[in-house]
């Protein structure tokens, strides 16, 4: 939970955070390009008033720099199988 103002404008604003990992307050909330664009295409309003009409999808240059962060965070930390064992086999020629 925070102000729609925090949520809009990214100000730094209390926030209390709930799920399966737990609750915890901080005074910071981030989202990114595809967060953004979830909760405008297919969010659902659970209480209160709809809000998706104030916000404004993520643009081209927002949805490419978080692809290229993602795909820089997937090649820095993937973990290399052994040929065998990701499937990859030396077929014999037939003749």
């Amino acid at each position: 939970m925070l102000t729609l103002e925090a949520f809009v404008s990214k100000a730094h604003d209390r926030v209390v955070y709930w799920g399966t990992s737990g609750e915890r307050i901080t005074d910071t909330y981030s989202y990114n390009s595809f967060d953004l664009t979830e909760i405008v295409e297919n969010g659902v309003l659970l209480y209160g008033r709809d809000i998706r009409s104030k916000l404004k999808a993520p643009g081209f240059n927002e949805m490419y720099a978080d692809v290229k962060r993602h795909y820089e965070n997937i090649r820095k930390y993937v973990q290399k199988a052994p040929r065998e064992r990701r499937g990859v086999t030396h077929a014999k020629s037939r003749n």
